[in-house]
């Protein structure tokens, strides 16, 4: 049975709700966020990631693999898959769910830690930009929503019904990140557009990708 791993459940359907504005260079917006991952672990592997403030393409890969090697050793069988909008999620093959196991909790504090959440920051938002705005431009751009339509109307949108979202909060970052419940009522957006719908999701999760499929 393949069921998701609970380390990363933020990773398969986020919204973030509270996004932040950029902060750091120019030349590098995640640099602060970086700095003080590197200053909060005690894995030697992931302060050589760390170190330069910047956390690329393959450093991130290779993560992958040592955290999924580690696993493995611990008896846990689990795979990175693509989940359609330009993000990989955690997928085990092994029985289980809910709490992660301690060898998850290790292998993940050794060998990932916030690289990966980071590094999908960096890919869903390149320029650190408030991400309640960004969604919102991706959802104008893809007409699911009237011109005008701002983050803080996605943002008042979604604190508006507290059954339908529930919101999460990942402590080590600054952002909020929301699933849809699935067991309340439906949310819409202006005009009556799901939340679920597939054209919405694609700016919930990766609106950088998302915008640059309109414009294209």
């Amino acid at each position: 049975m393949k069921v998701r791993l609970a380390l990363a459940p933020c990773l398969i359907f986020a919204l973030i709700l509270a996004g932040c504005s950029g902060s750091g260079d120019a030349a590098s917006p995640y640099s602060e966020r970086i700095l003080q991952a590197y200053e909060h672990t005690e894995s030697d592997y992931l302060k050589k990631i760390l170190e330069d403030g910047e956390i690329s393409s393959s450093e991130y890969r290779d993560a992958q693999e040592q955290f999924i090697s580690c696993l493995r050793a611990g008896g846990i069988e689990a795979r990175y898959v693509e989940d359609g909008n330009g993000i990989q999620a955690l997928e085990s093959v092994t029985e289980g769910g809910g709490e992660p196991s301690q060898v998850e909790s290790d292998c993940y504090s050794q060998w990932m830690g916030q690289v990966e959440e980071i590094y999908i920051d960096q890919v869903v938002n390149p320029g650190n930009r408030d991400m309640n705005g960004l969604i919102a431009e991706c959802l104008v751009a893809k007409d699911l929503v009237a011109p005008g339509f701002s983050g803080s109307d996605l943002k008042e949108l979604l604190h508006s019904d507290g059954e339908s979202v529930q919101a999460t909060r990942n402590a080590s970052s600054s952002f909020t990140r929301t699933e849809v419940d699935g067991e309340g009522e439906d949310v819409q957006l202006p005009g009556g557009t799901s939340l679920t719908d597939p054209q919405v999701t694609s700016c919930l999760v990766n609106p950088t990708s998302a915008l640059e499929e309109s414009v294209g």
